[in-house]
């Protein structure tokens, strides 16, 4: 077999190497346009995760990387002259330059063809059994075939640049300074003795306030670099920097370009690497995705009957895992566009805990096996005045929405429309207990007449009524939820004007002294988030500005045992609201732990925590669940 590799990066090198140490090596050419060691960029980040599965793949290469990499376990923050470190993460760094040097010698050695500053001409791929195209996100290669691939690329909206300094950091350091133009923010990390990389990032509009899009990028010539941008880094970070330099390779602003392909093989191509699929910088090294792709897909081509069933189960193997990264990574890069706000908006040990929950994958319980001690100075500063030092879980603190006084911060949906089950939940704890979505009057009936009912189980907790868009809210309505609720929940839709009358003439029916919850559905995923938030934000001002909304309930589309992309779009748009908006917020439906609640209340993103009948205590240890849920079964039996 013969096998050409169009880019000579750390995937096609990688990919080589481990394609001649097969038992029936087939013949391998790689074609790099650059000279051998040329590269873009400093330090590459590995989990120590992802060096256990190389060295499984290639163990020589892995302790040959290892060797001249940088070994650190931190993540501190710096914020507003605070320092706040959390431990226990593991991270190495190498050199660029040195992982090269490494994976060339390595690919060499085992008698791959290395054919530097010479670009892949079609007489020399025409001859390959396989192409593999390694060429980076901006691959030509692929583009001249986008169609076969289905490759689409969205563009962020912040801007960020990478330098290296001189400047020792000795953990993954993230910087944060306010400027008369906006908030800038680094990533900064060591990869060898006496240097770091140190990328800077800011939101769009702060990096045009300063005077940052004089430079386009597409005026520089290929390895120069923005010496305005330099000038301008330089300043910002002067007290971080201290004596030490910025230093510049290709240093220029970029927005992140994340790549998707519907297929990755198209007859006897086959993508790896960034060409394949590209995710945030913030949550994973592209590097790390490209050098595991390799492995999959060198087993795949040895332990497979044709091409074809290679190339489907080399995708079938990667796809999951990186779609799941390209998921956690969305949050990521949103909260890089959007972090100025909350700079402003939350004290330093709050903004310190958001920034680790950002891509909904870390909870409060995780970091804490993680670095107790910071978790603990987390729960401490971010308590009420009058709960610190005492233990107390935010789920249980009080909340005020308009005349109504909430015992604690959980909500939960009755099983059914019965007084058993409302009295089951408040007996068991829950702030509010909730009906489901009305749809009739027939429904309106029954909740209200199990209401009355359920009035001798009640200990002081809230009852309120959910109304879907369907519900007429006529006098007959009115007169029922009068006498039975303290709380409505409105659906609406953002996008129907109607919908936003429907709720001002509820707020006009609705006693003065009782909250109006409006309830929305996240919108479906879209690589516009930003936009399509900001639509959110813009269709709910109104209501805010004219005093007719005190909550705002946000449900995702779907509910997953896990944070699927819908869930993610849920703790987007909750965090929006509460923090741009102004208005409480209650996470609904895609709340599946105390943990969970706990987390987004601790971090701000959240004021209620709407979740299945099992928790309906606000101070459960995560071991109780299953007890509880036991017990509560018999509720809906």
């Amino acid at each position: 077999m013969r096998i050409g590799i169009v880019g000579g990066g750390p995937a096609g090198l990688f990919l080589a190497t481990l394609l001649r140490r097969q038992p029936r090596p087939p013949d391998v050419a790689v074609y790099d346009r650059n000279p051998p060691g040329a590269t873009y960029g400093f330090g590459v980040v590995f989990s120590e995760r992802t060096l256990e599965y190389i060295a499984r793949g290639d163990p020589e290469t892995c302790a040959a990387m290892t060797s001249c990499a940088v070994h650190w376990d931190d993540i501190e923050l710096r914020v507003h002259g605070r320092r706040l470190r959390c431990g226990g993460h593991g991270f190495s760094a190498i050199a660029r330059s040195e992982l090269l040097r490494v994976l060339q010698e390595r690919a060499d050695t085992a008698g791959a063809q290395l054919n530097f500053e010479q670009e892949a001409s079609a007489a020399d791929l025409d001859g390959c059994d396989v192409v593999v195209i390694a060429e980076g996100a901006q691959s030509s290669s692929r583009q001249q075939h986008e169609q076969a691939f289905g490759t689409s690329i969205s563009v962020g909206e912040a801007r960020f640049i990478w330098f290296g300094t001189t400047q020792r950091f000795d953990a993954l350091t993230m910087i944060f300074r306010e400027t008369e133009h906006g908030a800038f923010g680094v990533h900064a990390y060591p990869f060898a003795d006496g240097q770091s990389t140190f990328i800077v990032e800011t939101d769009a509009n702060t990096w045009q306030r300063a005077g940052l899009d004089a430079c386009d990028p597409r005026d520089l010539a290929p390895g120069e670099s923005d010496t305005n941008a330099i000038e301008h880094c330089r300043k910002v970070f002067a007290e971080e920097l201290g004596d030490h330099e910025l230093l510049a390779n290709n240093s220029k602003w970029l927005a992140f370009p994340t790549v998707r392909n519907q297929r990755w093989s198209a007859g006897n191509a086959v993508l790896i690497g960034d060409a394949a699929h590209t995710a945030h910088f913030s949550v994973g090294s592209g590097t790390k995705m490209a050098m595991e792709d390799a492995i999959a897909l060198a087993q795949s081509l040895e332990g497979a009957a044709s091409i074809p069933e290679a190339f489907e189960a080399y995708e079938a193997a990667r796809r999951p895992g990186i779609e799941h990264i390209q998921e956690v990574a969305e949050p990521s890069r949103v909260w890089w566009e959007r972090f100025g706000q909350r700079l402003q908006q939350l004290s330093p040990e709050r903004f310190a805990f958001h920034f680790h929950t950002r891509t909904g994958m870390v909870s409060h319980d995780s970091l804490r096996m993680r670095d107790r001690r910071f978790v603990r100075a987390i729960d401490e500063a971010t308590a009420p005045a009058g709960a610190r030092g005492s233990g107390t879980l935010p789920t249980t603190d009080a909340l005020d929405l308009r005349g109504l006084s909430l015992a604690n911060r959980i909500v939960v949906t009755a099983p059914d429309s019965t007084a058993f089950a409302i009295g089951a939940m408040a007996l068991a704890g829950a702030g509010l207990v909730m009906s489901s979505a009305v749809t009739s009057r027939a429904q309106l009936r029954q909740w209200c007449a199990a209401v009355q009912e359920a009035q001798q189980h009640l200990r002081g907790q809230a009852v309120g009524l959910s109304v879907a868009q369907a519900l007429a809210l006529d006098d007959e309505f009115w007169a029922a939820a009068h006498g039975a609720f303290e709380l409505l929940d409105v659906h609406i839709d953002p996008g129907d004007p109607a919908t936003s009358e429907r709720f001002r003439d509820a707020r006009r029916r609705w006693p003065e002294s009782r909250p109006l919850a409006a309830h929305v559905t996240a919108p479906p995923e879209s690589h516009k988030r930003t936009r399509t938030t900001e639509a959110v934000l813009a269709a709910l001002a109104p209501l805010r500005q004219e005093g007719c909304l005190d909550l705002v309930t946000v449900s995702p589309r779907t509910v997953s045992p896990r944070r699927d992309a819908a869930g993610i779009e849920q703790l987007l748009l909750c965090d929006a609201i509460r923090n741009e908006l102004g208005v409480p917020v209650a996470m609904a439906g895609g709340v599946l732990t105390i943990d969970d609640a706990r987390t987004q209340i601790e971090a701000g993103r959240a004021d209620l925590c709407w979740g299945r009948p099992q928790f309906a205590s606000p101070d459960w240890a995560p071991e109780e669940e299953a007890t509880a849920e036991q017990r509560l079964s018999l509720v809906s039996a």
